[in-house]
């Protein structure tokens, strides 16, 4: 008897493990999968062979050279690793279109979406030991107001900005907007006088800059996070070198050219490639009265397949506001509808190849289902524009297709909204109501030597 429960129990115990290590792989699964949402490409770190001094620093390439001292005033390449090292903004917008917080501790937005509350992070530290303060929030922000900068028409909306408290900012906007979260995606900048360089909390502060020249940034001795390299160095890229990029692993990281390099990179072995997604991209604008009608165009148009279909680059955008928005996204939250009560649908397009690719698979669909697609083309094609069409093919950004009353609306849903969830409450509005679809984002690509890209710049 007592073996006989021996043999229960050791095939018990098989079971369990067989289910553990079931659970287990489909963590793995998962986790693989969330990981290269953006990345197209693994590289192999053994392939990967540097000198120990090499090794010390982390160098980036740059396409185009930074031609001042006020990076920071520039919405480019060079500010798009400066923002993940040196000025962090109050809020971070990352590629899956999630939000975090970096100089704020929270953000609220409220009264219809004209204003919000920002609770500054008084435990984050400048790089000359000064903790932020409200002040310094606010100081950097009317530097950026007074200035030009790539900013100003995002920033043209705040009608004021009050200190309420040392750790609380009022923003109060001219008017509510969607694009109004961008405001907090801003560099928080610190002007101390006896430093050379503007100031930031992120892990590195700025140690030089030359004009057309490098960027090098040392270690933030008083930021929380710590880094294994010693310096970072941001340089222009010799447009007569930029072929030999991948054989000589001279930099770590470079944005490159997905037509010309992607297939020398691959071959190298030795690089990831990340694929970043970009505001731009296609949508289907509706204009149809009936919402089961669009949720069933909307599911017509779902998938890998249809964009692969329709659409040469960029990527597949499963949320509204991210092509890689994780669930609950846009064609997760979409309900299911059905073409029964409709005979015809207009569809406008412009000229461009890739609208008209997307009208002629759209309408292949629909005609399969019984439903008659009629054409109407337009030479240039605007989200303002009149178009006496029930679906309208679009490319563009989200705020050019949201007007005011779908806003207002947005706004009036979601009462008191926490910064953080507010991409996720766009997906479940728009997916509700069901105006707008989107297709595609535009992307970009960068190369990063494997076992090296490990300083959040992919996150």
């Amino acid at each position: 008897m007592a073996r006989k429960l021996s043999v229960k129990f050791k095939i018990i115990i098989a079971v369990l493990i067989v289910a553990v290590l079931f659970v287990v792989s489909a963590l793995v699964f998962k986790i693989t999968v969330y990981q290269s949402d953006n990345l197209v490409f693994k590289g192999q770190s053994i392939q990967v062979s540097l000198s120990k001094e090499r090794k010390k620093n982390y160098y980036i390439g740059l396409s185009s050279a930074v031609a001042d001292d006020k990076p920071y005033a520039y919405n480019s390449e060079a500010m798009f690793y400066l923002k993940k090292l040196v000025y962090q903004p109050l809020l971070q917008i990352n590629n899956d279109g999630s939000l975090n917080y970096l100089n704020a501790s929270k953000i609220i937005l409220k009264n219809s979406g004209t204003e919000a509350y920002v609770s500054v992070d008084s435990s984050v530290r400048f790089s000359n030991g000064e903790s932020l303060s409200a002040d310094m929030v606010l100081k950097s922000y009317e530097w950026f107001m007074k200035n030009e900068t790539d900013f100003s028409d995002l920033l043209s909306n705040i009608a004021s900005i009050e200190k309420s408290d040392d750790k609380t900012l009022v923003f109060y906007f001219k008017e509510a907007s969607l694009e109004n979260i961008r405001l907090f995606n801003i560099p928080v900048v610190y002007f101390d006088k006896n430093a050379k360089f503007a100031l930031g909390t992120g892990s590195y502060a700025v140690e030089s800059l030359v004009f057309y020249g490098d960027i090098t940034l040392s270690e933030n001795k008083c930021s929380d996070n710590k880094q294994k390299y010693e310096k970072v160095v941001l340089s222009p890229i010799n447009s007569d070198a930029a072929d030999s990029l991948n054989e000589n692993r001279d930099y770590d990281v470079f944005l490159m050219n997905k037509e010309t390099q992607s297939d020398l990179i691959k071959d190298s072995g030795a690089y990831n490639i990340f694929e970043i997604g970009q505001d731009r991209g296609n949508y289907l604008i509706y204009n149809i009265e009936n919402l089961s009608v669009r949720r069933a165009v909307s599911s017509l148009v779902s998938g890998e397949e249809f964009f692969e279909n329709t659409q040469d680059s960029g990527a597949y955008s499963k949320g509204i506001t991210s092509a890689y928005m994780k669930k609950p996204n846009y064609y997760s939250l979409i309900k299911k509808g059905n073409l029964n009560d409709i005979e015809s649908l207009k569809v406008a397009y412009d000229y461009q190849g890739v609208s008209y690719g997307i009208y002629s698979a759209l309408s292949e669909k629909l005609e399969n289902y019984g439903v008659e697609c009629k054409a109407e083309n337009v030479e240039i094609l605007e989200a303002e524009q009149k178009i006496n069409a029930d679906i309208i093919v679009y490319y563009g950004c989200l705020g050019d297709i949201v007007n005011s009353s779908d806003t207002k609306a947005f706004f009036d849903n979601y009462k008191e909204i926490n910064a953080k969830n507010f991409n996720k409450n766009i997906e479940k509005y728009f997916a509700d109501k069901n105006k707008i679809a989107p297709l595609s984002k535009d992307t970009v690509w960068y190369a990063s030597l494997a076992g090296r890209d490990d300083l959040g710049l992919f996150d």
